[in-house]
């Protein structure tokens, strides 16, 4: 993989970086995919593995992803974020600019919404795994850590998304009322 660049950065935090935790989570169960994230005595990682760890996390990533669209997304619509009926009809005047504001706003929401599957997936699996620390005093306050960090990454990715159909409906126009009726009708 190259370097990152402005370019791809956006596509790294929503979709590797979370694949990545979410490959951590699967290497509880794993022993090939706990290869791929570890290396043996402290060996440099091989161009194989990096790339099969790459792959898995994009795919990964990608898994999260779906989870998000049925999970959190309708989360956030149905505790008051609308989702807006942006109007496209002038888009190819304005591709740069709304390539910025995904850039800028929704890729985050992506990253924060992501993560929050990640980690709670993570969480669950060292439980399913029988990983979890001995002690009760060290479970509760990871499951406190873990409860908070997902607070923290749910109420981020709202804002994000929030921020985002607002910039977006700003830069492209909404579609109103009747237009959104026909609209609907057109595509069935």
């Amino acid at each position: 993989m190259k370097e990152v660049t402005q370019k791809n950065f956006g596509w790294v935090i929503a979709y590797v970086v979370p694949g990545l935790v979410t490959l951590w989570g699967v290497s509880f169960f794993s022993a090939t995919v706990k290869v791929w994230l570890t290396s043996a005595n402290g060996a440099s990682p091989s161009v194989a593995g990096f790339l099969y760890v790459t792959l898995a996390s994009l795919a990964a990533g990608l898994t999260v992803g779906a989870v998000r669209s049925i999970v959190i997304d309708p989360l956030h619509h149905w505790t008051g974020i609308p989702k807006p009926e942006l109007d496209f009809s002038d888009f190819q005047a304005k591709f740069w600019a709304f390539n910025q504001i995904v850039e800028g706003h929704y890729r985050y929401y992506q990253f924060y919404a992501h993560m929050a599957i990640a980690v709670l997936f993570v969480f669950a699996a060292m439980i399913a795994s029988g990983m979890s620390p001995e002690g009760d005093r060290e479970r509760v306050w990871i499951s406190v850590g873990v409860g908070l960090l997902e607070l923290v990454l749910v109420a981020s990715s709202r804002e994000a998304v929030r921020t985002y159909y607002a910039r977006a409906s700003d830069l492209l126009g909404t579609h109103h009322g009747e237009e959104i009726e026909a609209g609907k009708r057109a595509r069935w």
